[in-house]
Formats: C-alpha cells, structure tokens, sequence
C-alpha cells in the first residue's frame, strides 16, 4: 500500500510481550515498539480510502533503562505530512499475527 497521509496519533513505547512487560532474557522475537496512527489523505496504491485510519507499528523505541533501536525505523511528529510505502507486519515481533499493523 502507498498513502499520503497525516500523523494523527503516536502511541507510547511498549513492550510486545502478551502483558506488556519487560520479559525477563530478551529474546530475538522481543522488542519495544510504538503504533503510529496515520489519517489518509489519498490512496496512490492500496485499496483503503480516504479518511481511513491505519496503524503503523515502529520497532525500536526506550523504557525505563532498555533502549532497542532500529537503525532503518523513520521517526515521526504528530500533524507531520507522510508519504508512506506500508506492508503488511509478518514479523516475529508482530507476535499476534495481526494483520491491521502495517509497516
């Protein structure tokens, strides 16, 4: 899917973890992430429409003394103007397989 669309909500960090807790060895499928909500501004590929809102997870992120970063990950500002070219997350770190987190 590419959109052009606008930052509307940037979530904060946490861990992917079935609790949401720090697990106790991290492991390669563990990590710290943010879901950032994005309102469409126009579909250039995809077949979502505009006014939607979709989810785009960001691996890598900092809670209390644990940072994990992701060197390819882009930052975003809320209002910021995107374009934005999204896949579906079939990562090990999207450990419930949802298919509404893009990224």
């Amino acid at each position: 899917m590419i959109i052009k669309g606008t930052i509307v909500d940037i979530d904060k960090d946490k861990w992917n973890t079935e609790d949401g807790g720090q697990p106790e060895e991290i492991g390669v499928s563990d990590s710290i992430y943010r879901d950032v909500s994005v309102e469409i501004d126009e579909v250039l590929k995809g077949n979502h429409e505009k006014g939607d809102i979709v989810v785009v997870r960001m691996y890598g992120g900092e809670i209390n003394n644990t940072v994990i970063r992701a060197d390819y990950e882009a930052s975003f500002t809320e209002d910021e103007e995107v374009v934005l070219f999204l896949i579906v997350d079939d990562s090990l770190k999207n450990k419930d397989g949802s298919t509404d987190i893009i990224i």
